[in-house]
């Protein structure tokens, strides 16, 4: 899986490779769009776009480097919905090398693990966020908060009613 990520002009770009299927979100422009070989859709959303990076309460673990070259650092700190998170980053650029989510929810845990490979600063190629000419659009309503099941109160710890990943899947 490839991504990315440009802050400064509020765009996001994945591509999984195994599945053929790309996602790209321009926040300027509030949609996010999903490409399959089958065809595209697009999502209009209205999201503002979070910036990916460590947050003031995260707690400072150590250093070591990665093969004697690579200094990195490793944090700890609280994310969404109560998650404990623990990152690795490159000391000097804070760019992500390896990053851990631990999740409960009502009974059941999860453990995520990440590795990313191949990360580098700056966008080499500006056309993965192009978008597609010829998608249909879906309107997502804007009054829909986060963890609202058809419109009405969710109970504590339900999935939300709506996520891109969530999205990714249903267009095959």
């Amino acid at each position: 899986m490839y991504v990315s990520y440009d802050f400064k002009n509020g765009k996001y770009a994945m591509l999984d490779l195994r599945s053929k299927t790309k996602a790209i979100a321009d926040y300027s422009k509030g949609i996010k769009v999903v490409i399959r070989p089958s065809g595209c859709r697009v999502i209009e959303t209205g999201e503002t776009m979070k910036q990916m990076c460590m947050p003031d309460s995260a707690m400072y673990i150590g250093a070591f480097s990665v093969g004697g070259v690579t200094s990195a650092d490793l944090w700890q700190f609280v994310g969404h919905n109560n998650a404990t998170m623990k990152s690795i980053t490159m000391h000097e650029f804070c760019l992500p090398l390896q990053e851990e989510v631990n999740m409960q929810q009502g009974g059941y845990v999860s453990i995520q693990s990440s590795i990313y490979l191949d990360v580098t600063l700056g966008i080499k190629d500006s056309s993965v966020f192009d978008l597609p000419t010829d998608c249909m659009l879906t309107k997502i309503p804007r009054q829909m908060k986060r963890g609202d099941v058809e419109g009405s109160s969710a109970a504590v710890g339900a999935a939300p009613a709506w996520n891109f990943a969530n999205e990714l899947k249903q267009y095959k």
